[in-house]
């Protein structure tokens, strides 16, 4: 497999300043992409980092060093996957407790503000085989008239998850 303009000594080339990257700084180009950069952000990143790369090394790096850029990616997630916080059940436990907390302390501008990142994280979530369970958790939830009221009074518009329920959907 050809593997880019090179040097005597092994250094990838830059394009454009002609100075040349080190294997050091082609990783950091790799792991760049690996977290899903952009050329162009790539391009900005390396300056601040003390060298410069040019999109089209960068784009050439991305197509010829793929099974590189996808194991850098796998570990990366991994390691994502480790932060509390990354995790959907986490966050959803994190907002339970503000909102809990907001109750406690009579702040519902603050619950509500809780319910509404709830509302985010779930309809921006893949959840997969456990819809049916969501949904029917969530049915139970907003039928609890208390939390149905705070809804109500709180969020001028409707509480939706981005769900089309069997009954709504068009046509019918």
């Amino acid at each position: 497999m050809k593997s880019g303009p090179r040097t005597k000594k092994g250094k990838a080339a830059c394009a454009s300043s002609g100075r040349k990257l080190t294997d050091e700084q082609v990783e950091h180009v790799l792991q760049w992409l690996a977290e899903g950069m952009r050329p162009i952000s790539i391009e900005r990143q390396a300056k601040e980092e003390g060298f410069e790369i040019s999109r089209q090394l960068v784009s050439y790096y991305k197509r010829s060093k793929a099974d590189r850029v996808t194991e850098l990616r796998k570990d990366w997630q991994d390691d994502l996957a480790a932060v509390p916080i990354a995790n959907l059940k986490n966050r959803l436990e994190r907002y339970q407790r503000i909102a809990d907390e907001a109750v406690e302390n009579e702040d519902p501008r603050t619950e509500i503000e809780a319910l509404k990142m709830v509302q985010k994280e779930l309809s921006q979530a893949d959840l997969g085989s456990d819809d049916e369970r969501l949904g029917a958790t969530l049915e139970r939830v907003l039928g609890i008239p208390s939390v149905k009221a705070l809804i109500d009074h709180y969020m001028p518009e409707p509480f939706t998850l981005g769900v089309v329920a069997e009954s709504e959907e068009p046509g019918e």
